[in-house]
């Protein structure tokens, strides 16, 4: 904990940041007695991991709170999900339940991301060493949350001296606000760049803020909205930032309504919480939830649950009594979560960065969600203060990735127009619109006189037509086993039967892992509309070796000619069962053709 904080924005009772992993010892019983002991916790309980002590004594005293967690069954590795536990078969295996799969909750859409944040420069691929003086022009097209906004500014050399102007775009109106006020708050003057950067954590990833936290963003916003729209129905307003930086937003005026109910709302938090709960707890979910769970270690189960049960990203051990206002901008106008019950935020992060993040300020990797609170502290600070120092402008606007490419063409988005972009990455809008039209919009913004020019298509669903994309074959699931250490024939089990069907599941899911899909993806792009006629007509082509990402989850930049994976025991429980990564997915690169 630090005591240096000006505006008591920070996580800790009282106000102050969290710098080390604190105490767990606490006797408060409201949100006035701030009791929690302030000294770093360096003792870890031995059975769970996951809370810290400064000492033996404080320990024993915070043992009556403790108990309850620490005797969890879901630290048990004996712990079976209930569809086992009752011999019946999962919700998630029958057909009525199919077409609920990731559909369940009020959704907003994706607000936290299924897919690590990525660096879109990763300049030592690319420009390298030159990139320190040149100016960058990057475009997210559909952006959805910050994280890859942050990921590349935070891949910007230490002293860069060039300009650096990036759009960031979306057409989810509640997207496009919470990464406004998310960015306004971090980057704006006032707080402490670590204050900032906690309160930015909660408005992005949490359910519920402190009063301080909830003041100062009402006053953001204030500032945010007080600008009415233009004659034509528009806001394009600039506010500067710390430092050199500089936000700018161009957005339709007919969002304001939606940002006031959902700001002007009087639900309590108890309402708040009852409304995350329906979603994220949802007995009709269950067996969805528990199928992640028993996917993960003891130590991370707990973890996971007490984030679904508190929905505050923080420290295990940090008492939560001052967190007593709804994060409106989670919620509905009455209420009711707005993402998907399968919602998680350590989806959006690299997992091994989340334990060094967490190792560097003293927590255990069993408190994964703490990691990932200190990680993401790690993250916001050094972006907020490359944003003030070298002096970039980030642009947030709010229309469709086809209406925004359009715009800029015609010169109507400063400071933008036909090739400027040196990186633009369209997420998967191709997946709805199709390749060849996304490389049709998008191929006249990419630079031409950097060699190094990137469009970066990512596609999801490219799988679904592919009647040879089947369940995984015996030879993959072998292979995953192997790679796990675990059984895939229930009849020789040595663990009873309950733990050889959970090990089956586990190695169904992400046996995906190691198919080959090569051929089937090239097909795809041959059925997607000629793909690689279209990028010819575009001048672009599709790079054979890639430079900004791997072509497919569990592959590396360094080993190009590699097309399976071969990950270790700890990749694939970091990727593909804490990261819920998605085998099937596949990233393509096009260049400029010179």
């Amino acid at each position: 904990m630090s005591s240096t904080s000006s505006t008591s924005l920070g996580s800790f009772p009282g106000g102050n940041v969290i710098s080390k992993m604190m105490c767990a010892n606490t006797n408060a019983r409201t949100p006035e007695e701030h009791s929690q002991c302030r000294e770093s916790g360096s003792l870890t309980c031995a059975n769970c991991r996951l809370v810290q002590y400064c000492s033996g004594e404080c320990q024993k005293k915070h043992w009556r709170r403790h108990r309850v967690d620490c005797k969890s069954p879901y630290l048990l590795p004996s712990w079976q999900p209930e569809w086992l536990r009752q011999m019946r078969p999962p919700t998630f295996l029958t057909d009525e339940s199919k077409a609920t799969e990731t559909l369940f909750g009020t959704s907003a859409g994706y607000l936290w991301g299924n897919v690590p944040a990525i660096d879109f420069l990763n300049l030592a691929h690319n420009e390298k060493q030159a990139a320190i003086n040149q100016d960058f022009k990057i475009c997210f097209a559909a952006s959805g949350d910050i994280r890859n906004l942050v990921k590349t500014v935070n891949g910007l050399p230490e002293g860069y001296r060039g300009k650096c102007e990036i759009l960031l775009n979306d057409i989810n109106d509640i997207i496009v606000n919470r990464n406004l006020v998310a960015l306004f708050a971090l980057l704006s003057p006032g707080p402490s760049i670590e204050e900032a950067a906690e309160m930015a954590i909660h408005v992005i990833y949490s359910c519920a803020l402190t009063s301080h936290m909830d003041a100062h963003l009402r006053r953001c916003i204030d500032k945010i909205y007080k600008v009415p729209p233009g004659r034509d129905g528009f806001r394009d307003i600039s506010f500067n930032m710390r430092g050199r930086g500089k936000l700018t937003i161009m957005q339709s005026g007919d969002i304001l309504h939606l940002v006031h109910a959902m700001l002007n709302s009087t639900y309590p938090l108890a309402t708040a919480i009852d409304g995350m709960h329906q979603t994220m707890l949802n007995s009709q979910r269950t067996d969805y939830l528990e199928r992640y769970l028993s996917s993960l270690e003891p130590k991370h189960r707990l973890s996971a649950m007490r984030f679904r049960k508190s929905g505050v990203l923080a420290p295990f051990s940090l008492d939560l009594a001052h967190f007593t206002h709804p994060n409106r901008f989670l919620f509905s106008p009455d209420g009711r979560w707005i993402t998907h019950d399968n919602a998680n935020p350590l989806f959006g992060w690299n997992v091994p960065d989340i334990y060094a993040s967490g190792e560097r300020a003293g927590a255990k990797s069993s408190d994964i969600y703490g990691c990932l609170f200190f990680h993401l502290k790690e993250q916001f600070m050094s972006f907020a203060q490359r944003v003030r120092d070298y002096g970039i402008h980030i642009v947030v606007t709010g229309f469709d990735a086809r209406s925004i490419c359009h715009a800029i063409t015609k010169g109507l988005v400063a400071p933008f127009h036909k090739h400027c972009f040196d990186r633009i990455e369209t997420s998967n809008v191709a997946d709805y619109i199709g390749i060849p039209e996304t490389l049709e919009d998008w191929a006249p913004l990419l630079r031409k006189d950097n060699k190094n020019s990137a469009l970066i298509i990512t596609s999801m669903n490219w799988w679904v037509d592919q009647p040879e994309f089947n369940d995984p074959s015996p030879e993959e699931m072998e292979r995953c086993s192997s790679a796990l250490g675990l059984a895939t024939d229930i009849t020789h089990s040595t663990d009873g039967l309950g733990a050889a069907v959970q090990a089956l599941h586990r190695i169904y899911r992400i046996a995906g892992v190691f198919r080959d899909t090569e051929r089937l993806f090239g097909t795809y792009l041959e059925k997607a509309g000629r793909v690689e006629q279209a990028a010819r007509k575009n001048r672009l082509r599709i790079r054979k070796v890639h430079r900004i990402h791997p072509k497919r989850f569990g592959l590396s930049l360094l080993k190009p000619n590699e097309v399976v994976p071969n990950p270790s025991k700890e990749d694939l429980y970091n990727m593909f069962h804490v990261g819920d990564m998605e085998p099937s997915m596949r990233f393509v690169e096009f260049e400029m053709i010179a």
